[in-house]
């Protein structure tokens, strides 16, 4: 994804790596290159593959905190 230059990642599972992962390394890798991952996003079979969309993650303003659920929007261009 690095390699592709992605503005971020979204996928419909818990997480981009095992949990019982405690180092993180794909999450570090891709926050050192400025993609945020979106986790656990439901209805992404619903998109049209092949047309562009616009996707919005809302995320909730937690202090101290590394991440939060948040709002994913997607929108499909004509």
């Amino acid at each position: 994804m690095i390699e592709r230059d992605a503005k971020a990642i979204g996928i419909d599972t818990f997480g981009i790596e095992l949990y019982e992962n405690s180092e993180f390394r794909v999450h570090r890798r891709l926050l050192s290159q400025g993609i945020p991952s979106i986790e656990d996003i439901c209805c992404l079979d619903e998109l049209e593959k092949g047309k562009p969309h616009m996707i919005a993650a809302l995320r909730l303003k937690i202090k101290a905190a590394g991440g939060s659920m948040a709002r994913v929007i997607a929108n499909e261009f004509e």
